[in-house]
């Protein structure tokens, strides 16, 4: 039987708004909330490569039993499962509850989980010994005859519940278990390249033919036999880059590239050019957002989006960390199970979010302040004197260090009516004129007397006339500013403005 090469992809390549700020001395993050919308259209425009994501970090101090992760699953009743080097743990969004061996496993790790059509969720461990839990019972090959018969002596590798709620094991020296609803079990053997290891997974195709699809060969499955098929060779290392979306929907990586497996036909949606450390590829994953995650051996999590029907340049993410394994809930909660750091969740909403660094173009890091310009332009001030405005894919750099202190911040920003900028400093009062729609002067210097001495500012606000109130280090006064200049006016005859 052919498997026909029969369609194509597209690939492209290469003021007081309610509004949410939390900054972090490393970095600034924006959450979207709906009543700022058009700030979201705004923001994203500025639009670059590395840009970075927050995720929630689980590890052993939260209660996860293991730090290496190999797999994440959520079950029927909504709890997120994770097999780990040291056991399973059971997440209910809150707390963690763990087994191990002493709770009935049959070996503490666990690669692959699965619920099948009886709710029974089963533990597919590198010992070869298989268990599940039925009713808050552990099952394993020492009490349990169904678990000793589908047990062998190599690890599983891979596991599927076909449209017959058949459930079908691979292995790793090549066997293929297949257990019916009526708990019949049968096992068979493919071959299997001893030199370069043949590794299993499984399609179904929407006729419901089950294929064997392996790094070597692929095969269907008809009544006890196995009939091997001609298709694309899928690319050969340390695992089986393959992922099972749906009834006739899978991807595959191949020599050519990333290819989409539809129905009995396939075809490349990404170039094996575009792909970095694609022959270090660990596996594939595809969301339902149709954006698609590969991991890899070096340590760098790689992420294609799907927009408009294309698939945007590669963006990479957890760089450092050793991704084993992607999946995305119901929620449509990411969770990246890792090698050594526990596993990561991003938030369904971590695509309207997003974190800006040195390495987005910010001047620095330490963000002291943030402040809406009333054109939606984002203004941020740091601890050295500067502030960047971001508006529309650029970033303006203003440095109000009027006298050269080593440590100048800038404690806060706002706006008036004409959207001029005013800012506290260390150094003072800054003035940030607006000239026109996309033009602001140099920053001046708002001096409360004649002297050249720096008067700290330490806040700002509007009184109820709409008046600049200003806080410094030894009064409190006003700011009156027009076309003609501004002018202070101290709000009693013992403050610094006589």
């Amino acid at each position: 039987m052919l498997i026909k090469k029969g369609f194509n992809f597209l690939f492209v390549p290469s003021g007081r708004q309610l509004i949410f700020y939390l900054c972090h001395f490393f970095n600034i993050f924006i959450f979207n909330q709906q009543a700022v919308a058009f700030f979201f259209f705004f923001f994203f425009t500025v639009t670059v490569q590395s840009q970075s994501l927050v995720y929630k970090n689980y590890t052993v101090n939260d209660g996860l039993c293991g730090q290496t992760v190999y797999y994440s699953f959520e079950d029927s009743k909504g709890f997120m499962w994770f097999a780990t080097d040291a056991g399973v743990s059971r997440f209910d969004g809150v707390h963690f509850q763990n087994f191990n061996t002493q709770d009935g496993l049959s070996d503490n790790e666990v690669h692959k989980i699965i619920e099948d059509s009886k709710g029974r969720i089963w533990f597919l461990t590198s010992n070869g010994k298989i268990s599940y839990l039925q009713d808050n019972v552990f099952h394993n090959p020492s009490n349990d005859t169904l678990a000793k018969q589908v047990s062998g002596g190599s690890a599983f590798f891979e596991c599927y519940k076909d449209n017959f709620d058949n459930l079908w094991f691979s292995t790793y020296s090549g066997a293929i278990i297949r257990v019916k609803k009526n708990n019949s079990v049968k096992k068979f053997t493919l071959p299997v390249n001893v030199k370069t290891r043949t590794l299993y997974g499984f399609y179904e195709t929407p006729d419901n033919e089950l294929w064997i699809i392996g790094n070597k060969m692929f095969y269907k499955y008809d009544n006890g036999s196995f009939i091997p098929l001609s298709g694309p060779v899928i690319k050969s290392g340390e695992r089986l880059p393959f992922y099972f979306i749906s009834k006739g929907n899978a991807l595959l990586l191949s020599d050519n590239g990333l290819e989409r497996l539809i129905n009995k036909n396939y075809g490349v949606i990404i170039p094996s050019a575009k792909i970095p450390f694609n022959d270090k590829t660990l596996g594939l994953y595809y969301t339902a957002r149709n954006d698609i995650w590969i991991t890899n051996q070096k340590d760098q999590t790689l992420y294609f989006k799907y927009d408009s029907g294309m698939y945007l340049p590669v963006r990479t993410y957890l760089k450092g960390n050793a991704i084993i394994f992607v999946y995305t809930d119901r929620e449509e909660n990411t969770w990246f199970c890792s090698a050594g750091n526990g596993v990561f969740k991003l938030p369904a909403q971590s695509f309207s979010n997003r974190s800006y660094t040195v390495e987005d173009g910010l001047s620095y890091n330490n963000v002291t302040t943030v402040k809406m310009g009333n054109d939606s332009s984002l203004w941020l001030g740091f601890s050295n004197g500067i502030i960047n405005r971001l508006k529309q894919n650029k970033i303006e750099i203003f440095d109000c260090n009027f006298t050269g202190k080593n440590n100048n911040r800038i404690l806060q920003i706002e706006t008036d009516a004409e959207n001029n900028i005013w800012a506290a400093t260390d150094d003072g009062v800054a003035l940030i004129k607006k000239i026109y729609e996309k033009k602001y002067a140099p920053p001046f210097h708002v001096k409360i007397d004649n002297s050249d001495a720096p008067y700290s500012c330490k806040s700002m606000c509007y009184d109820s006339s709409g008046h600049l109130t200003v806080s410094w280090l030894n009064g409190v006064g006003e700011i009156w500013y027009t076309d003609d200049g501004y002018e202070i006016l101290p709000w009693n005859s013992d403050t610094l403005f006589k």
